[in-house]
């Protein structure tokens, strides 16, 4: 018997003994109780952590090193008490096959830098943690892993860790997973600003959530008491105003970089995906920066039509037993018509209006319009009333709703134009063709440029 499976087994006697006097009757042990059980608990915990660091060693044990100047990478996945997960996670190592076994065991491996990506199906917080042993001097005993940190989780279905794998050398990685309710919650905090980045200075209007939460008006909003990992946060699109989102790096100790970037915004919604670490206070500003760009859009109110009355400037894609028509019953205010859009329930299908814009690759573009809806629906997630395929699509019956979204032109080949499609739509077309019945109406579409 080792010396460490030795103190295991004598510290299993201790725990006996404690176990004994902390639960025997009242007596000179009884002033003590509160000492003993703080004592239990600590000794349980290492007596634990022995038990799986002896498991861990004996495993080892039964691998067969590499031969030559390869080396090894094995890789573990616990719960949050130390115990290999008892669901499946896949492993990925870069240039190997992906594995779902738990320990994963990558052998004869040149002597290099590696990225492992491992997947998070519960969106749990993962902490990470590694250590290295000399294939030739038998150290895997003396592999003993450093306090875990935080792993590098950029979405919220997978983590991923670099491993630096030396000549003959083994390298134990350990991934653990803890359900966010078993962490100390957080606080997530969320401004809106204006272009001179005070609160102030932030349109009227302005509204925050996170995930599904109540909005809230304050500004700043808080968040209090959010569970651990990935989290949506949100606020309201304006008209005439384009949003960005700011986001900090660490480019060395000490030396923080803060940037903006432009974010989507869907329907009703400017959405960025954050991580919020066990309790940690993320704060999230949303810039709000108004719109004096030129639309590129012609006729982008539906105003001027021709002889037939369509709309000039816009070219009509119709289906059978549906309708497109240019009305002025129904307008959005300072305006006198909008563009109607119907398909009968027993005949769904794609339709709209659309016209081509040449743009510049060299810049950031947003597409924005206003919907409204009557008993919209689809037999397919997130298709209804879209403006150039907006996600997700207005459906059901509402009074006119903004839509915006923001994108960067691909980057053309030289002297190439770049071309962008917009288009009104009842139904969407991507990949394929996604019908929709009901009646839409839509007005004020807009292409602009919002930043270099």
């Amino acid at each position: 018997m080792n010396s460490t499976l030795r103190f295991a087994t004598l510290l299993s006697i201790i725990l006996l003994l404690v176990s004994a006097g902390v639960s025997s009757p009242k007596s000179a042990w009884a002033a003590q109780v509160t000492f003993g059980h703080e004592l239990l608990a600590q000794l349980k915990n290492i007596l634990t952590s022995l038990k799986q660091n002896v498991a861990l060693l004996q495993q080892d044990e039964n691998i067969e090193p590499a031969a030559g100047n390869l080396g090894m990478i094995r890789i573990l996945r616990q719960d949050d008490k130390g115990a290999l997960l008892s669901y499946q996670t896949d492993v990925n190592l870069l240039r190997e096959e992906p594995t779902k076994d738990n320990p994963a065991v990558f052998r004869r491996l040149n002597p290099s830098t590696y990225q492992v990506f491992v997947s998070n199906p519960n969106q749990e917080f993962v902490q990470v943690a590694q250590c290295a042993y000399s294939i030739d001097a038998d150290t895997r005993r003396n592999c003993q892993l450093p306090p875990f940190k935080a792993a590098n989780c950029p979405e919220p279905a997978y983590c991923k860790e670099f491993v630096k794998v030396k000549s003959r050398e083994g390298v134990r990685l350990v991934f653990r997973f803890t359900p966010p309710s078993k962490l100390p919650a957080g606080n997530i905090r969320v401004r809106r600003i204006g272009e001179d980045d005070t609160l102030a200075s932030a349109p009227p209007g302005t509204r925050a959530r996170v995930d599904s939460s109540p909005t809230i008006e304050a500004n700043p909003a808080r968040f209090r008491k959010i569970f651990t990992g990935w989290h949506e946060v949100s606020v309201n699109p304006l008209e005439g105003y384009a949003v960005k989102v700011k986001g900090c790096s660490i480019i060395t100790p000490g030396e923080t970089q803060c940037f903006f970037f432009p974010v989507d915004c869907g329907s009703g919604a400017c959405s960025k995906l954050i991580f919020l670490k066990p309790g940690e206070i993320a704060t999230v500003v949303f810039k709000y920066i108004q719109s004096a760009q030129t639309n590129l859009i012609k006729n982008p109110g539906f105003e001027e039509v021709d002889q037939t009355g369509d709309a000039m400037g816009w070219e009509k894609n119709t289906a059978p037993r549906c309708d497109i028509q240019i009305v002025t019953d129904v307008a959005r205010p300072g305006g006198t018509r909008s563009a109607r859009i119907s398909c009968p329930k027993r005949a769904p299908n794609f339709l709209s209006l659309s016209q081509i814009q040449q743009i510049r690759a060299d810049g950031i573009y947003r597409i924005s319009g206003w919907i409204k809806t009557e008993n919209v629906e689809s037999a397919e997630p997130n298709v209804g009333a879209h403006v150039s395929g907006s996600s997700p699509g207005i459906t059901g019956t509402k009074d006119w709703t903004y839509v915006s979204f923001s994108f960067s032109p691909a980057v053309p080949q030289p002297d190439e134009p770049v071309y962008e499609l917009v288009d009104v739509s009842l139904g969407l077309k991507a990949g394929g063709i996604y019908p929709a019945s009901g009646v839409a109406w839509f007005d004020d579409i807009t292409l602009v440029k919002i930043d270099e």
